[in-house]
């Protein structure tokens, strides 16, 4: 090493009103890493490739533009889909209106946020989960769960769905007054 160092970075503007993907952001996880607290990140239709960690943010909601049917988030088969950081911890989080697929190890893991979770309008298909794994994993810190349905995911042995244990798992403390909401 001669002492030199070299690094390049992309400058990214953040928007005054949405961050659009891909019009502001190229993916959804840069739109995260730039999104300051307060903002809605809008994604626009297609299948967007990525294992997106939700970690640091506060305050945030990640919205499709045109619903799950035409926003598809596809793990591509590396790894969750969507997962937490338990040391840098997200809270006030709204995922809404997308189609999550692709997982490997599960489609979600939102338990490792601090608190007010939101997961609606979303369909869970697709994914596989570890042996003794769930599909969608997320803790009774006053989350909610309007209008998911996970449907025709896969575990090593069986087929994982709304009726199966393991599709839907609510880990953690709930004595301190946290709630999760599981509504339609």
């Amino acid at each position: 090493n001669n002492g030199t160092l070299s690094a390049s970075g992309t400058a990214y503007n953040v928007p005054t009103g949405d961050i659009n993907v891909p019009a502001d952001a190229p993916t959804i996880q840069t739109a995260l890493d730039i999104a300051p607290s307060g903002k809605t990140i809008v994604v626009a239709p297609g299948e967007y490739f990525e294992n997106i960690m939700l970690s640091r943010v506060s305050n945030v909601t990640i919205r499709s533009q045109s619903g799950p049917e035409q926003t598809i988030l596809n793990g591509g088969g590396l790894d969750l889909v969507i997962d937490s950081d338990s040391d840098l911890r997200a809270s006030d989080i709204t995922i809404e209106g997308f189609t999550i697929t692709g997982g490997v190890g599960g489609a979600m893991n939102v338990e490792s946020t601090i608190d007010n979770i939101t997961l609606r309008n979303i369909i869970v298909t697709g994914n596989h989960g570890q042996a003794q794994g769930s599909i969608v994993q997320v803790s009774p810190q006053n989350t909610i769960v309007e209008n998911v349905l996970i449907a025709d995911n896969q575990n090593n042995e069986s087929t994982l769905d709304e009726s199966y244990p393991k599709a839907l798992l609510i880990q953690g403390n709930s004595n301190q007054g946290h709630s999760v909401k599981i509504i339609n």
